[in-house]
């Protein structure tokens, strides 16, 4: 039951049925196993300050999936109620459209779905819907941090911008606007009192300017954060500082940083 739960983590466009680990005790490679199995090749560099895992050993694709929807941006929180509730965008669910660029229009949308079933290969998406939201002074916005608890689901959203005549993919992460919450699983919105011109921390200190804070992503402690060590939620982020000591084109991207910040609430 845990690793079925951990691997409906997944991106639910292919949802890939795809991880094995295996135990301390297991001896694995690539040339021992059946041909349906395909290990992830461990090549870590000579100098990497981390001892391997002594508790997991090895990784393998299985080739089981299923195939659910046709949208990204999947970041699943398990909540008391023992349902998988996640964002998603740029693209549909169930037949409804989410577009979190608004390059060309006043509001991007961002998604909201409940996935319920306890086997990974046989889900149900359900409850689907849709929210409008300004980017402006930014040309997206799309889904961040998201986490239930105690039956309150915090929907945090991102800002980018995308530079022309670079050849980049939204290369200038804005800030983190905030959370609007639920407390009926997505059935109702209470929007944030932020925006992206006043976000929830104070950056960037000027338009386009770098954020440490832009992207947060919620750690996972299981059902309602039961594995919390200390009861807190932690999140992480990439970010960057004004005095990039290596300045460098998309150094703050929504998928690059230069750093990488970690915060407790």
């Amino acid at each position: 039951m845990i690793g079925a739960r951990l691997l409906t983590r997944g991106i639910i466009t292919t949802f890939t049925f795809l991880v094995l680990c295996f135990a301390r005790q297991t001896t694995f490679s690539a040339e021992s196993q059946p041909t349906e199995l395909r290990v992830w090749p461990s090549e870590p560099p000579a100098d990497i300050p981390f001892a391997p895992s002594q508790e997991l050993t090895g990784l393998a694709f299985t080739g089981r999936h299923a195939h659910y929807e046709n949208a990204d941006t999947w970041y699943p929180t398990w909540a008391a109620n023992g349902n998988l509730y996640s964002p998603w965008t740029d693209g549909k669910v169930n037949g409804i459209s989410a577009d979190s660029s608004a390059v060309t229009s006043a509001k991007a949308t961002t998604g909201y779905a409940a996935i319920v079933g306890d086997d990974p290969l046989h889900l149900t998406v359900t409850n689907e819907g849709v929210y409008p939201a300004s980017p402006r002074p930014y040309e997206g916005r799309y889904p961040a941090g998201s986490l239930v608890y105690n039956g309150v689901w915090f929907y945090g959203t991102y800002c980018l911008k995308h530079t022309e005549g670079k050849g980049l993919n939204w290369d200038i992460l804005g800030p983190f606007v905030g959370f609007r919450y639920s407390t009926d699983y997505g059935q109702t919105w209470q929007e944030s009192p932020h925006t992206p011109d006043h976000p929830l921390f104070d950056e960037p200190t000027r338009l386009w300017g770098p954020v440490k804070l832009g992207l947060p992503h919620f750690v996972d402690f299981g059902k309602n954060m039961e594995h919390s060590p200390d009861g807190k939620a932690y999140i992480v982020s990439q970010g960057a500082i004004e005095a990039d000591p290596k300045p460098r084109d998309a150094n703050l991207s929504w998928i690059t940083g230069d750093q990488v910040y970690l915060a407790r609430v």
